[in-house]
């Protein structure tokens, strides 16, 4: 649509409301400098990219150059991050505005032909669009089990072998975890562990691969016996909340154990979750 200068009523009623609105409303907003000339005047603006929030002064865009012959739409962008404007020359007697190249955002369109001596509010067109959903990542999520009971690699630091992706999409391989970078996850697991005998034992924690070392709760599972014979674990959960700043592998694995013939397949899992 044709560009207006911002400019609130003075009425009493409406004063407030848009002293209010005015950060939201006039930021980036393109126009004509007072005194008309080849460069257009953008207002202050503000941008958020991840946990940074970036105050930009008021900017001049251009010069522009008038084409020699014809007509040209050109474009103004800013850059997503910095919000530092610049402009994208269209192509003479084109009638579409040059493409938006990537990381920046459109703020408006400049009509100029051959006998543009100054850029007036007529030739600017606002175009802003301040946020772009394109950036949106699902959220990463994973559900994991074994593929059959685990009945070797059962002493202490092994991990435990969840090798079935049950839904998700977060990626696992060699019974290893990969938690993209700049996120944090609450890790969830619970194995059912068998033993040889009544008062064996299976306790798990999460190891963070790349430190070295385990994180959060230990689950402690204490094999018992019932129907006269058969020795079961009951299911605790391994709990933890790992934050990355570069892509994470971890484990579930065995922190101490007694007694143990095997961790079930059919009723041992893992659950890791991005927190919002």
């Amino acid at each position: 649509m044709p560009t207006q200068t911002f400019n609130p009523s003075a009425l009493p009623q409406s004063e407030t409301n848009w002293a209010v609105a005015r950060r939201m409303v006039d930021a980036f907003a393109p126009h004509a400098q007072t005194a008309p000339n080849m460069t257009v005047a953008l207002d202050a603006g503000a941008l958020l990219q991840g946990t940074t929030l970036t105050e930009v002064n008021p900017q001049n865009v251009g010069p522009f150059v008038a084409p020699t012959s014809s007509f040209r739409i050109d474009r103004i962008v800013i850059d997503r991050a910095s919000g530092v404007a610049s402009v994208i020359t269209g192509t003479v007697g084109g009638v579409t505005p040059p493409s938006i190249p990537a990381n920046k955002l459109p703020v408006a369109r400049v009509v100029l032909d051959n006998t543009t001596l100054a850029i007036t509010g007529e030739r600017i067109f606002d175009e802003r669009v301040l946020a772009d959903l394109s950036t949106w990542t699902p959220p990463s999520w994973g559900i994991f089990s074994l593929s059959g009971d685990q009945t070797s690699n059962l002493s202490v630091g092994s991990p435990v072998r969840f090798s079935t992706t049950m839904g998700g999409n977060l990626a696992l391989a060699n019974y290893t975890i990969t938690l993209p970078a700049n996120k944090t996850f609450v890790l969830r697991a619970a194995t059912n562990a068998v033993g040889t005998g009544s008062g064996g034992y299976l306790n798990t924690q999460w190891y963070n691969v790349a430190a070295g070392s385990y994180t959060g709760v230990i689950s402690s599972s204490t094999v018992v016996t019932y129907s006269g014979s058969i020795n079961v674990s009951v299911q605790p959960t391994a709990l933890a909340v790992i934050s990355t700043t570069v892509p994470t592998d971890v484990q579930l694995r065995i922190f101490d154990q007694q007694q143990l013939s095997l961790i079930s397949g059919s009723q041992s899992y893992a659950e890791i979750v991005e927190r919002q």
